[in-house]
């Protein structure tokens, strides 16, 4: 069983930090906490638990920890203990999540249990089991069930074969340099449990093949992949691939995820930074969802591709970003964020350039996203990156290359269009628009386009209402009009001055 908040949900939870509300563990002197018998709760928010005497009462037995009702819990200093003690974080009830901001360190036999409506990763932060024995039972985000660990990839592809529907934990960072260049996925079984990179970095992880491509060939509706860091990989697909450096073709869920390096495919692909082909579920039923995740991944591909900086395709994306480069061929299908959405994408950005191989061809072509469906929602969302345009029937969109419908809503592109002449822009059946390439009909609410970023005045390929030129000293002077606080802000230092999202902000 895989628990997961719903879309909703997701955009309403808040990126936490050492909040003044919630239950620090720190160097700081110990206040508003009251350890007795093995648990330690707080007693009033503000509290703090000084880290010294957690690891003191470690030493002598197990220890829960429990935060105020309605408060959330930081972990903001290391935890390390070196015996058979079990620590448990318990932050009930739910809709508060689990901060993990600096390392926790199990390097005896001891265990952790973590009960949490969410369990957010920090810079540095991580869980390190020294010993493989040790027990994990993580229920928080798309976690739930008792983890076997394992320290490499091939342990991790073993016990993937073994049991399918299992729940693994990566208990260590892994550099998979000295493994080579895999001939396919690591793991190439249909995955239909759960996985926790508890916030390690898998480092040069080298693959080659085609189909199904990735750490994980593909991941069925039930799987969930989490909290996982793939830094520099190299993924050389063939023909008809489904590629991504975390997973190939997926139908489950994505959270906490990124990933940096290169990902290369030939013709007629279906990619992304971090994962290829994410499937609908059509006539009901739980999307693929991708949340909390990035990747600055440069995509390369042949012709015919459809192909996302973060992914090419997936039901439902929430609080992610890409910033990678996408190279493409003919008659593509391309966007900065996904190529191909078919639920949702709310509190998103992308914001690297795309660039045709040969600009003469027909492909479509967004700076978030390449063609949007009828009743895709899209909000809270901004684009970046370069977008050109080519030959005759293309589609090119400083934020969508061809919406069907859906509302957009509080969004914004100051992507550049670009054009190798001004006669590309206007080949025979090709729709250009600094905000939109074209759209067949649209609900629009408080969205915007940067005149002079995108060099055009034009905010669609085709006829379309209600979307708002501004001038980039406009676009920086304040937030738009209709811009929600809730999820808008605006710093001159921030983002170029630009808006950015609270909970999404730029590297």
């Amino acid at each position: 069983m895989i628990r997961i908040p719903a879309a909703t949900g997701l955009v309403a939870l808040a990126l936490t930090t050492a909040a003044q509300a919630d239950l620090t563990i720190s160097t700081a002197p110990t206040r508003h906490v009251t350890c007795t018998a093995g648990v330690c709760k707080a007693g009033a928010a503000n509290a703090v638990l000084n880290v010294d005497q957690l690891t003191g009462l470690l030493a002598a037995g197990d220890v829960t920890v429990k935060p105020k009702r309605l408060t959330g819990l930081v972990v903001a200093a290391p935890i390390t203990w070196a015996n058979a003690s079990s620590l448990t974080f318990e932050v009930l009830p739910y809709y508060k999540p689990l901060t993990i901001a600096a390392p926790i360190v199990v390097e005896g036999t001891g265990g952790l249990s973590i009960t949490a409506w969410d369990l957010l990763y920090r810079p540095g932060g991580r869980i390190d089991f020294w010993d493989t024995s040790s027990q994990l039972a993580v229920e928080a985000g798309i976690s739930f069930g008792k983890y076997t660990l394992v320290n490499d990839l091939a342990a991790l592809a073993a016990a993937v074969a073994s049991n399918p529907s299992g729940h693994y934990a990566l208990a260590r960072d892994y550099d998979a340099g000295g493994d080579g260049t895999y001939s396919g996925s690591v793991v190439s079984t249909t995955f239909d449990g759960s996985f926790q990179g508890l916030g390690h970095t898998v480092s040069n992880l080298s693959l080659g093949g085609s189909g199904d491509v990735g750490l994980f060939a593909n991941a069925s509706g039930n799987a969930g992949l989490s909290d996982v860091r793939l830094q520099n990989v190299n993924i050389l697909a063939g023909v008809k691939s489904h590629v991504g450096a975390l997973v190939g073709s997926f139908r489950g869920r994505i959270y906490g995820a990124s990933s940096s390096g290169s990902v290369t495919a030939g013709d007629n692909c279906i990619c992304g930074g971090l994962a290829g082909s994410g499937h609908f579920v059509w006539g009901g039923g739980q999307p693929a969802t991708i949340a909390r995740s990035s990747s600055s991944a440069a995509v390369t591909v042949n012709r015919h591709g459809v192909v996302g900086g973060l992914a090419g395709s997936a039901g439902a994306v929430t609080l992610s970003h890409a910033t990678g480069n996408i190279v493409f061929g003919p008659h593509s299908i391309t966007g900065g964020l996904l190529a191909f959405p078919e639920d949702q994408v709310l509190q998103s950005w992308a914001s690297g350039n795309q660039t045709p191989r040969h600009p003469g061809f027909a492909h479509s072509s967004g700076g978030l996203l390449g063609l949007s469906r009828s009743d895709t929602r899209v909000a809270y969302s901004y684009s970046m990156g370069s977008v050109m345009s080519g030959g005759d029937k293309t589609r090119i969109g400083g934020f969508i290359a061809e919406l069907s419908g859906g509302p957009i809503e509080q969004s914004y592109s100051v992507s550049p269009v670009l054009a190798p002449d001004e006669a590309s822009r206007h080949h025979r059946g090709s729709r250009v628009g600094a905000f939109l390439g074209y759209t067949h009909d649209e609900t629009i609410v408080s969205d915007y386009w940067d005149i002079d970023t995108s060099g055009m005045t034009k905010a669609c390929g085709n006829r379309c209402d209600g979307i708002v030129g501004l001038h980039d000293a406009q676009l920086k002077a304040h937030l738009p009009d209709g811009f929600d606080t809730t999820y808008w802000a605006q710093s001159p230092s921030i983002n170029n001055g630009y808006p950015y999202l609270i909970d999404n902000p730029p590297e």
